[in-house]
């Protein structure tokens, strides 16, 4: 299945393919929760596919038979898909390997064994490499090589969230393809027609928002049920920012590990919050909770002081962030503590 907002993408390397003039190697990006995952073991399978059609492989071939990768489950944020149990000869997926935080030099070195082997249907190979971001640099320089001397019919696809820490050189070498958020709309009407149980208006812009127009991002929170939470957190957030609630015992209040709960869901707000005071787009405020506290920020005289006051907060929240999930022995109460104070004194600027 391929996505709504992924249509343009599919259509763009479909195109190549009818063309014979399809790239060997393709850097996949774009933020998390998009389907990047999915987009690319799909097109796998239609490149392997002996009577594919615009809509993907046919799944009943010779080849789609051999076990090439299965079109897509949608939990792209518990290891993006499925893992299925069958692979297709001409096919190599490499990711991180449990127990580690990079993709290896081994796996590469495998990768080139893999691309110089001959096609066992005398057709494609294809290699798909996850988290590509994460090869460590011998990793990252044996890949480069494989780059530099392609072989004929292998196509590389190599996926990331953050294509910025990767060597330029290997950038270079490949042809980008990016896939960005889409429109509220979008996701909006997707999530009408696939979210089990449904939602109102309101809640669909509130959970959007929570998600940061990711939309399986968005799906998942709806279906763990961590969508009412953030809601009543940004309840709460108001609340501190109005000075209806301490912050030390919203502090106490809160439950012992929804820390970094916390800190991501304060970190949206804050996000949301300077950019309407930067920008007046009301839209950005599409929920009571954010009216109320833009209502209570409009009340400080110095809006530029606010502004800059809001973005050393969101950087003290990054910081909270790493800190909780460092290997010391931080003190989660008083960080949290620490960070509610700092909110409830917005209000305060002159």
């Amino acid at each position: 299945m391929i996505y709504p907002w992924q249509l343009k993408q599919w259509q763009q390397l479909c195109d190549q393919v009818q063309e014979n003039r399809l790239s060997h190697a393709f850097l996949v990006c774009g933020a998390k929760g998009l389907g990047k995952q999915s987009f690319v073991r799909n097109f796998a399978n239609y490149l392997l596919c002996e009577q594919r059609h615009a809509g993907g492989a046919c799944g009943q071939c010779r080849m789609c038979q051999l076990g090439g990768v299965v079109n897509s489950a949608e939990n792209e944020m518990q290891g993006d898909e499925d893992k299925p149990n069958r692979r297709h000869p001409d096919l190599m997926r490499i990711s991180i390997e449990e127990g580690s935080k990079n993709i290896k030099i081994d796996q590469i070195r495998q990768l080139a064994e893999f691309v110089n082997k001959t096609s066992h249907s005398a057709n494609k190979k294809i290699v798909i490499i996850e988290a590509v971001d994460t090869l460590n640099g011998s990793a990252a320089n044996a890949l480069l090589k494989t780059l530099e001397e392609p072989t004929d019919n292998t196509f590389l696809f190599l996926i990331s969230d953050t294509p910025g820490r990767l060597l330029a050189t290997l950038r270079s070498r490949c042809q980008t393809l990016s896939f960005d958020k889409p429109a509220g709309s979008l996701i909006k009407q997707w999530l009408q027609q696939t979210l089990t149980d449904p939602l109102d208006d309101t809640q669909l812009d509130q959970l959007i928002a929570a998600s940061r127009n990711q939309p399986l991002v968005a799906k998942a929170l709806a279906a763990s049920g961590e969508f009412e939470q953030r809601v009543q957190m940004l309840s709460d957030f108001a609340k501190v920012l109005a000075g209806d609630l301490a912050a030390g015992e919203y502090a106490r209040q809160s439950q012992k590990g929804d820390e970094l709960l916390l800190i991501e869901c304060l970190a949206n707000t804050s996000s949301i919050l300077i950019k309407y005071l930067l920008t007046k787009n009301s839209e950005l405020i599409n929920s009571t909770e954010l009216k109320h506290m833009a209502n209570t920020l409009h009340l400080v005289s110095s809006q530029s002081q606010l502004i800059k006051q809001l973005l050393l907060f969101y950087r003290e929240l990054e910081t909270a962030r790493r800190n909780l999930e460092s290997v010391s022995n931080p003190n989660p109460q008083l960080i949290i503590e620490t960070l509610l104070w700092t909110w409830s004194r917005f209000k305060t600027i002159n």
